[in-house]
Formats: C-alpha cells, structure tokens, sequence
C-alpha cells in the first residue's frame, strides 16, 4: 500500500510541476495551465474503459488500479490549477 502513495505522489509531483510551469509561461493564457488535468482525466477514463471491456483475466485489475491512480492525481492536480489561478488573482489586485 505504501508503493501506491510513493506512485501517485511521484504523479502528482510531475504534473504539477508540469501545470506550475505553463502557468508560469503562459501567463496572459490561462486556460493552457488546465492541459495536464485534461490529459490526467483523458488516461482515467481510458484505463476504466480498457479494463471493463477490452482486458482479460487480472489484467483489468491492474487497469482499474491505473483509472483509480490517475483520478486521485487529477483532483489533486485541479486543485492545485486552482490555487494557482486564485494566487494570480491576488497578485493582480
């Protein structure tokens, strides 16, 4: 149980930095920060579909484990593209 934290918290650090970067790059776009959480919920929904209808014996739990992962890192990645934009809000002001 401990290996799963260590993984989605190595996740969460990379897109976070990811999304931490393009917030910093693009700053007069803000919709571009929101990219990684798009593509986080993308490999969710398409590991859940890959393990309810096109995977064989165990391997469907691995996939469930890799839907049930990448959901745990999108919240955490959107709250963390809120926080973001809020602390851009601030700044401006």
């Amino acid at each position: 149980m401990d290996n799963i934290f260590i993984i989605v918290m190595i996740f969460v650090a990379i897109f976070s930095g990811i999304t931490f970067f393009l917030h910093k790059k693009y700053t007069n776009r803000t919709e571009i920060k929101y990219i990684p959480s798009l593509l986080l919920i993308l490999f969710a929904v398409g590991f859940f579909l890959k393990a309810v209808f096109f995977s064989d014996n165990y391997e469907n739990i691995a996939f469930l484990v890799f839907s049930i992962i990448t959901t745990i890192v999108f919240f955490i990645n959107l709250m963390v593209t809120f926080l973001l934009g809020m602390a851009n809000k601030r700044k401006k002001k």
